[in-house]
């Protein structure tokens, strides 16, 4: 999941290609990048990969 973000000039983004939650922007898809709701949820994903991998990592012993 974090390989698909894309580094630019102004940080990491979204697509394109990428289809909005607003499906009604389907057509746009090849141009679309980083609708609003898109990178929160990203964010939001991110952080609960990041603390499941945390959870499930061994523990030193």
């Amino acid at each position: 999941m974090a390989a698909f973000a894309v580094e630019g000039p102004g940080g990491y983004g979204l697509g394109p290609p990428l289809v909005p939650a607003q499906e009604s922007y389907a057509d746009v898809r090849a141009s679309a990048a980083n609708p609003t709701f898109e990178p929160a949820y990203w964010s939001w994903a991110l952080g609960v990969a990041q603390r499941w991998r945390s959870a499930s990592s061994p523990r030193p012993a």
